[in-house]
Protein backbone atom coordinates (compact mmCIF):
# COMPACT_ATOMS: atom_id res chain seq x y z
CA UNK A 1 0.00 0.00 0.00
CA UNK A 2 1.42 3.19 -0.93
CA UNK A 3 1.44 5.66 2.16
CA UNK A 4 1.56 9.42 1.14
CA UNK A 5 3.80 10.05 4.33
CA UNK A 6 6.81 7.65 2.93
CA UNK A 7 6.96 8.24 -0.93
CA UNK A 8 10.57 9.10 -0.65
CA UNK A 9 10.89 5.73 0.39
CA UNK A 10 11.13 2.10 -1.29
CA UNK A 11 8.60 0.53 1.17
CA UNK A 12 6.35 0.25 -1.79
CA UNK A 13 8.32 0.92 -5.04
CA UNK A 14 7.11 -2.34 -7.07
CA UNK A 15 3.16 -2.07 -8.64
CA UNK A 16 0.23 -2.84 -6.05
CA UNK A 17 -0.29 -6.56 -5.44
CA UNK A 18 -3.91 -7.40 -5.52
CA UNK A 19 -5.59 -7.00 -2.39
CA UNK A 20 -5.39 -10.37 0.00
CA UNK A 21 -8.83 -11.73 0.55
CA UNK A 22 -10.69 -11.20 4.03
CA UNK A 23 -12.24 -14.48 4.46
CA UNK A 24 -14.18 -13.27 7.36
CA UNK A 25 -10.37 -11.99 8.89
CA UNK A 26 -8.97 -15.48 8.24
CA UNK A 27 -7.08 -14.58 5.08
CA UNK A 28 -4.13 -13.38 6.76
CA UNK A 29 -3.14 -17.28 8.11
CA UNK A 30 -1.31 -18.22 5.11
CA UNK A 31 1.43 -15.09 5.24
CA UNK A 32 2.01 -16.45 8.75
CA UNK A 33 3.53 -19.36 7.44
CA UNK A 34 6.48 -17.15 5.67
CA UNK A 35 9.74 -16.90 7.16
CA UNK A 36 9.91 -13.49 6.32
CA UNK A 37 7.33 -13.08 8.75
CA UNK A 38 8.60 -14.38 11.80
CA UNK A 39 11.86 -12.31 11.36
CA UNK A 40 9.60 -8.80 10.39
CA UNK A 41 8.16 -9.42 14.14
CA UNK A 42 11.49 -10.55 15.91
CA UNK A 43 13.11 -7.42 14.46
CA UNK A 44 9.92 -5.47 16.09
CA UNK A 45 10.26 -7.17 19.35
CA UNK A 46 13.70 -6.21 19.48
CA UNK A 47 12.73 -2.55 19.05
CA UNK A 48 9.86 -2.09 21.81
CA UNK A 49 11.77 -1.00 24.57
CA UNK A 50 13.04 2.40 22.55
CA UNK A 51 9.57 3.23 22.23
CA UNK A 52 7.15 2.10 25.07
CA UNK A 53 9.27 1.92 27.77
CA UNK A 54 8.80 5.31 28.57
CA UNK A 55 4.96 4.80 28.30
CA UNK A 56 4.96 1.97 30.22
CA UNK A 57 6.91 3.66 33.10
CA UNK A 58 4.49 6.79 32.97
CA UNK A 59 1.24 4.42 32.80
CA UNK A 60 2.43 1.93 35.69
CA UNK A 61 2.84 4.86 38.13
CA UNK A 62 -0.16 7.08 37.22
CA UNK A 63 -2.23 3.60 38.08
CA UNK A 64 -0.15 2.31 41.12
CA UNK A 65 0.71 5.12 43.43
CA UNK A 66 -2.69 6.37 44.26
CA UNK A 67 -3.25 2.94 45.59
CA UNK A 68 0.14 3.09 47.39
CA UNK A 69 -0.95 6.51 48.98
CA UNK A 70 -4.39 4.84 49.90
CA UNK A 71 -3.10 1.67 51.48
CA UNK A 72 -0.32 4.48 53.41
CA UNK A 73 -3.09 6.52 54.63
CA UNK A 74 -5.48 3.48 56.01
CA UNK A 75 -2.81 2.43 58.04
CA UNK A 76 -1.78 5.50 59.20
CA UNK A 77 -5.37 6.25 60.41
CA UNK A 78 -5.44 2.82 62.24
CA UNK A 79 -2.55 2.85 63.98
CA UNK A 80 -3.48 6.68 65.33
CA UNK A 81 -6.91 5.38 65.69
CA UNK A 82 -5.63 3.04 68.15
CA UNK A 83 -3.39 5.10 70.23
CA UNK A 84 -4.79 8.71 70.17
CA UNK A 85 -7.45 10.28 71.31
CA UNK A 86 -9.39 12.87 69.13
CA UNK A 87 -10.81 15.77 71.02
CA UNK A 88 -12.01 17.80 68.15
CA UNK A 89 -11.83 18.14 64.25
CA UNK A 90 -8.78 20.60 64.48
CA UNK A 91 -7.74 18.00 66.31
CA UNK A 92 -8.49 15.83 63.77
CA UNK A 93 -7.12 17.92 60.80
CA UNK A 94 -3.78 18.36 62.24
CA UNK A 95 -3.39 14.77 62.72
CA UNK A 96 -4.68 14.09 59.22
CA UNK A 97 -4.54 17.56 57.18
CA UNK A 98 -1.34 17.35 56.07
CA UNK A 99 -1.57 13.75 54.56
CA UNK A 100 -4.78 14.30 52.88
CA UNK A 101 -3.10 17.59 51.09
CA UNK A 102 -0.22 15.18 50.16
CA UNK A 103 -2.31 12.66 48.78
CA UNK A 104 -4.49 14.93 47.17
CA UNK A 105 -0.87 16.82 45.42
CA UNK A 106 -0.08 13.19 44.61
CA UNK A 107 -2.93 12.52 42.73
CA UNK A 108 -3.47 15.35 40.52
CA UNK A 109 0.85 14.68 39.36
CA UNK A 110 -0.29 11.07 38.84
CA UNK A 111 -3.27 11.62 37.25
CA UNK A 112 -1.52 14.20 34.73
CA UNK A 113 1.05 11.17 34.50
CA UNK A 114 -1.74 9.19 33.42
CA UNK A 115 -2.79 11.04 30.74
CA UNK A 116 1.24 11.90 29.71
CA UNK A 117 1.73 7.50 29.42
CA UNK A 118 -1.77 7.06 27.81
CA UNK A 119 -1.20 10.13 25.04
CA UNK A 120 2.64 8.65 24.66
CA UNK A 121 1.13 5.09 24.04
CA UNK A 122 -0.88 5.90 21.63
CA UNK A 123 1.15 7.66 19.46
CA UNK A 124 3.56 4.75 19.78
CA UNK A 125 1.32 1.80 19.28
CA UNK A 126 -0.29 4.08 16.24
CA UNK A 127 3.13 4.41 14.42
CA UNK A 128 3.75 0.93 14.71
CA UNK A 129 0.93 -0.13 13.14
CA UNK A 130 1.41 2.01 10.00
CA UNK A 131 5.19 1.07 9.99
CA UNK A 132 4.09 -2.38 9.96
CA UNK A 133 1.21 -2.03 7.63
CA UNK A 134 3.59 -0.02 4.98
CA UNK A 135 6.80 -2.29 4.72
CA UNK A 136 6.27 -5.26 3.03
CA UNK A 137 8.78 -7.71 4.46
CA UNK A 138 9.44 -9.70 1.22
CA UNK A 139 10.43 -6.99 -0.35
CA UNK A 140 14.21 -6.98 1.71
CA UNK A 141 13.98 -11.33 1.82
CA UNK A 142 17.55 -10.98 0.34
CA UNK A 143 18.63 -8.27 2.30
CA UNK A 144 17.70 -8.30 6.41
CA UNK A 145 19.96 -5.23 7.15
CA UNK A 146 17.64 -2.97 4.59
CA UNK A 147 15.15 -4.27 6.32
CA UNK A 148 16.40 -3.48 9.85
CA UNK A 149 16.68 0.25 8.50
CA UNK A 150 13.22 0.35 6.93
CA UNK A 151 11.64 -0.02 10.17
CA UNK A 152 13.78 2.20 12.07
CA UNK A 153 12.98 4.82 9.38
CA UNK A 154 9.57 4.00 9.50
CA UNK A 155 9.27 3.59 13.16
CA UNK A 156 10.85 7.44 13.59
CA UNK A 157 8.84 8.49 11.00
CA UNK A 158 5.73 7.41 12.37
CA UNK A 159 6.28 8.80 15.75
CA UNK A 160 6.81 12.02 14.62
CA UNK A 161 4.06 12.12 12.49
CA UNK A 162 1.66 11.22 15.13
CA UNK A 163 2.98 13.37 17.86
CA UNK A 164 1.75 16.43 15.42
CA UNK A 165 -1.57 14.43 14.88
CA UNK A 166 -2.64 14.55 18.27
CA UNK A 167 -5.91 16.10 17.51
CA UNK A 168 -6.85 13.31 14.81
CA UNK A 169 -5.59 11.11 17.15
CA UNK A 170 -8.13 12.55 19.76
CA UNK A 171 -10.86 12.69 17.38
CA UNK A 172 -11.01 8.72 16.23
CA UNK A 173 -11.24 7.58 19.95
CA UNK A 174 -13.21 10.16 21.13
CA UNK A 175 -15.58 8.59 17.82
CA UNK A 176 -14.85 5.08 19.64
CA UNK A 177 -15.80 6.64 22.63
CA UNK A 178 -19.38 7.38 21.61
CA UNK A 179 -19.62 4.03 19.45
CA UNK A 180 -18.77 2.12 22.12
CA UNK A 181 -21.05 3.79 24.69
CA UNK A 182 -23.56 1.05 25.12
CA UNK A 183 -20.99 -1.79 25.24
CA UNK A 184 -18.96 0.11 27.95
CA UNK A 185 -22.21 0.71 29.96
CA UNK A 186 -22.52 -2.92 30.11
CA UNK A 187 -19.22 -4.12 30.89
CA UNK A 188 -19.76 -1.17 34.06
CA UNK A 189 -22.90 -3.12 34.84
CA UNK A 190 -22.20 -6.49 34.57
CA UNK A 191 -19.03 -6.26 36.12
CA UNK A 192 -20.03 -4.57 39.34
CA UNK A 193 -22.53 -7.49 39.57
CA UNK A 194 -19.63 -10.16 39.23
CA UNK A 195 -17.81 -8.05 41.97
CA UNK A 196 -20.48 -7.77 44.03
CA UNK A 197 -21.43 -11.44 44.22
CA UNK A 198 -17.96 -12.59 43.96
CA UNK A 199 -17.18 -15.23 46.82
CA UNK A 200 -14.00 -15.58 48.86
CA UNK A 201 -10.83 -16.98 46.92
CA UNK A 202 -8.87 -18.01 50.43
CA UNK A 203 -7.91 -15.58 52.37
CA UNK A 204 -8.53 -12.78 49.27
CA UNK A 205 -12.19 -11.30 48.55
CA UNK A 206 -12.63 -8.70 45.67
CA UNK A 207 -14.16 -6.30 47.40
CA UNK A 208 -14.75 -5.28 51.41
CA UNK A 209 -18.02 -6.71 50.85
CA UNK A 210 -20.32 -8.78 48.87
CA UNK A 211 -24.16 -9.73 47.81
CA UNK A 212 -25.46 -12.96 47.67
CA UNK A 213 -26.46 -13.15 44.30
CA UNK A 214 -28.67 -16.21 42.34
CA UNK A 215 -26.73 -18.47 40.36
CA UNK A 216 -29.06 -16.86 37.34
CA UNK A 217 -28.12 -13.34 37.66
CA UNK A 218 -24.66 -14.48 38.35
CA UNK A 219 -24.17 -16.26 35.02
CA UNK A 220 -25.85 -13.71 33.23
CA UNK A 221 -23.64 -10.93 34.27
CA UNK A 222 -20.65 -12.92 33.53
CA UNK A 223 -21.86 -13.66 30.00
CA UNK A 224 -23.02 -10.24 29.49
CA UNK A 225 -19.24 -9.05 30.90
CA UNK A 226 -17.27 -11.30 28.77
CA UNK A 227 -19.67 -10.58 25.50
CA UNK A 228 -19.06 -6.31 26.34
CA UNK A 229 -15.16 -7.00 26.66
CA UNK A 230 -15.20 -8.78 23.75
CA UNK A 231 -16.49 -5.74 21.15
CA UNK A 232 -14.83 -3.26 23.13
CA UNK A 233 -12.04 -5.15 22.42
CA UNK A 234 -12.73 -6.32 18.80
CA UNK A 235 -13.30 -2.68 17.60
CA UNK A 236 -10.12 -1.22 19.49
CA UNK A 237 -7.83 -3.35 17.71
CA UNK A 238 -9.15 -2.84 14.84
CA UNK A 239 -9.37 1.03 15.12
CA UNK A 240 -5.80 1.07 16.12
CA UNK A 241 -4.06 -0.18 12.73
CA UNK A 242 -7.17 1.25 10.19
CA UNK A 243 -6.41 4.68 12.23
CA UNK A 244 -2.83 4.73 11.34
CA UNK A 245 -3.21 3.91 7.48
CA UNK A 246 -6.47 5.56 6.27
CA UNK A 247 -6.56 8.92 4.97
CA UNK A 248 -9.92 9.53 6.12
CA UNK A 249 -10.20 11.70 8.94
CA UNK A 250 -10.94 11.00 12.60
CA UNK A 251 -14.91 10.61 12.51
CA UNK A 252 -14.66 8.74 8.80
CA UNK A 253 -11.37 6.65 10.06
CA UNK A 254 -13.73 5.30 13.53
CA UNK A 255 -16.74 4.56 11.46
CA UNK A 256 -15.09 2.49 8.36
CA UNK A 257 -13.05 0.93 11.15
CA UNK A 258 -15.89 -0.30 12.82
CA UNK A 259 -17.49 -1.52 9.57
CA UNK A 260 -13.93 -3.57 9.07
CA UNK A 261 -14.19 -4.93 12.17
CA UNK A 262 -18.34 -6.17 11.52
CA UNK A 263 -16.84 -7.33 8.14
CA UNK A 264 -13.98 -9.89 10.18
CA UNK A 265 -15.84 -10.50 13.47
CA UNK A 266 -15.16 -14.33 13.34
CA UNK A 267 -11.53 -14.23 13.30
CA UNK A 268 -10.73 -10.94 15.45
CA UNK A 269 -13.74 -12.19 17.93
CA UNK A 270 -11.20 -15.65 18.39
CA UNK A 271 -8.16 -13.47 18.69
CA UNK A 272 -9.56 -10.92 21.28
CA UNK A 273 -10.90 -14.13 23.56
CA UNK A 274 -6.94 -15.33 23.40
CA UNK A 275 -5.29 -12.43 23.99
CA UNK A 276 -7.79 -11.53 26.85
CA UNK A 277 -7.10 -14.93 28.51
CA UNK A 278 -3.19 -15.02 27.83
CA UNK A 279 -2.81 -11.71 29.33
CA UNK A 280 -5.25 -11.66 32.16
CA UNK A 281 -3.05 -14.73 33.03
CA UNK A 282 -0.17 -13.55 32.38
CA UNK A 283 -0.37 -9.83 33.63
CA UNK A 284 -0.48 -10.15 37.34
CA UNK A 285 1.17 -13.64 38.86
CA UNK A 286 1.79 -12.16 41.96
CA UNK A 287 -2.22 -11.59 42.61
CA UNK A 288 -1.80 -15.39 43.40
CA UNK A 289 0.24 -14.52 46.65
CA UNK A 290 -3.02 -12.95 48.07
CA UNK A 291 -5.42 -15.62 47.17
CA UNK A 292 -4.16 -18.25 49.74
CA UNK A 293 -1.94 -15.70 52.12
CA UNK A 294 -3.82 -14.01 54.86
CA UNK A 295 -0.77 -12.50 56.58
CA UNK A 296 0.21 -11.06 52.81
CA UNK A 297 -3.66 -9.93 52.48
CA UNK A 298 -3.55 -8.30 55.99
CA UNK A 299 -0.34 -6.49 56.01
CA UNK A 300 -0.51 -3.11 54.91
CA UNK A 301 3.51 -3.13 54.09
CA UNK A 302 3.06 -6.18 52.22
CA UNK A 303 0.40 -5.15 50.18
CA UNK A 304 2.10 -2.13 49.50
CA UNK A 305 5.25 -4.13 48.34
CA UNK A 306 3.06 -6.36 46.47
CA UNK A 307 2.00 -3.19 44.32
CA UNK A 308 5.48 -2.11 43.48
CA UNK A 309 6.10 -5.64 42.57
CA UNK A 310 2.99 -5.70 39.91
CA UNK A 311 3.93 -2.20 38.74
CA UNK A 312 7.59 -3.49 37.67
CA UNK A 313 6.32 -6.38 36.04
CA UNK A 314 3.39 -4.69 34.46
CA UNK A 315 6.08 -2.24 33.06
CA UNK A 316 8.22 -4.89 31.55
CA UNK A 317 4.78 -6.89 30.34
CA UNK A 318 3.07 -3.74 28.94
CA UNK A 319 6.54 -3.04 26.72
CA UNK A 320 5.79 -6.25 24.71
CA UNK A 321 2.33 -6.77 24.89
CA UNK A 322 1.03 -3.85 23.65
CA UNK A 323 2.58 -3.68 20.64
CA UNK A 324 2.60 -7.03 20.18
CA UNK A 325 -1.20 -7.51 20.66
CA UNK A 326 -1.76 -5.04 17.93
CA UNK A 327 0.54 -7.49 15.06
CA UNK A 328 -2.42 -10.19 13.93
CA UNK A 329 -4.78 -7.02 13.86
CA UNK A 330 -2.56 -5.28 11.13
CA UNK A 331 -2.20 -8.75 9.13
CA UNK A 332 -6.19 -9.33 9.22
CA UNK A 333 -6.89 -6.03 7.37
CA UNK A 334 -3.31 -5.45 5.34
CA UNK A 335 -4.45 -4.28 2.25
CA UNK A 336 -8.22 -3.48 3.06
CA UNK A 337 -7.62 -0.08 4.56
CA UNK A 338 -10.30 2.08 1.62
CA UNK A 339 -8.79 5.00 1.53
Amino acid sequence: MNDPYTEDHNYASEPPTPRPPLMLGFGFLPRLQHPSWTEFVILYLKRCPKYYLKPAILLAAGLTLPIVNYAILIAFYKSNAQHHTFTGLFDIFMMFGPTLIGMLICTVVCLMTLFWGLASILVALTATCRSFLIIDPQHFRQDPAALDRAIDTAQDEGANLFRHRKAYLATVWLMYSVFMLLPSFVMCASGAMVLLGMPQIGAYTMLPTRIDLPLETMLGSAIALGVSIIVLSNYALILMPYSAITEHGGVKAAAKALLLSLKILPAISIYSVIFFVISSFLSSPIDLLLLYNQEIANSTIAQVLCLLLKAIWHVAFFVYLAPMSLLIPCEMIRGNTDN
